[in-house]
């Protein structure tokens, strides 16, 4: 949910395979600590954030 709380964005992942049903959840989750809702027209410019997969990956 967007930090407004107006806004709402809605993930989708669908496969036949359902024996990995907890792995497809897994993933989605996984994703949706990736998303971040930024202004497209900001009034004043913000520090890019460092993405949490090159933390991983560091």
């Amino acid at each position: 949910m967007h930090p407004d709380g107006l806004h709402l964005l809605v993930l989708d992942l669908t496969s036949a395979s359902t024996q990995h049903a907890d792995a497809y959840t897994d993933i989605l989750e996984a994703v949706a600590h990736t998303v971040l809702f930024t202004d497209p027209e900001p009034s004043t410019p913000t520090a890019t954030k460092t993405s949490r997969v090159l933390e991983v990956l560091l």
